[in-house]
């Protein structure tokens, strides 16, 4: 997670000094790792969307649930794997947050170029 983590960060701001990886290393050390929590939440979500598939209800309410179960990705998860969302949400924020703070005019330059890359390509997108 760390090496990926990492990868992309500098593929989005450019290289990173020893002291930024060291520092991005240690915060993402107190993120919480929710990977387990997260696969059985995606399995069962899974489970719901064939239940649903397999219904034998009218299509405008299999279409209705279907909008809903999309809408609500978190609906009807133990609150374990919420409380623990949560708090990996809080965590991130606070990691970027940390991560602003360290970098240099030209990693700034750097994500400001990746970002209007990004956003052309999705006005491409949506105009074709």
């Amino acid at each position: 997670r760390i090496e990926s983590t990492l990868d992309w960060l500098e593929d989005w701001l450019g290289s990173l000094t020893p002291e930024q990886e060291h520092r991005i290393i240690e915060w993402l050390r107190q993120v919480p790792d929710t990977t387990d929590q997260w696969l059985a939440h995606r399995r069962h979500r899974q489970e719901e969307l064939v239940r649903l598939l397999q219904s034998q209800q009218h299509p405008t309410v299999v279409e209705s649930q279907l909008r809903d179960w999309l809408a609500t990705p978190e609906k009807g998860a133990p609150p374990d794997y919420a409380q623990s969302l949560d708090q990996m949400r809080k965590s991130l924020k606070a990691l970027a947050w940390n991560i602003d703070r360290t970098l240099t005019p030209q990693q700034r330059t750097h994500a400001v170029q990746k970002l209007d890359q990004l956003i052309q390509e999705l006005e491409g997108l949506a105009g074709g």
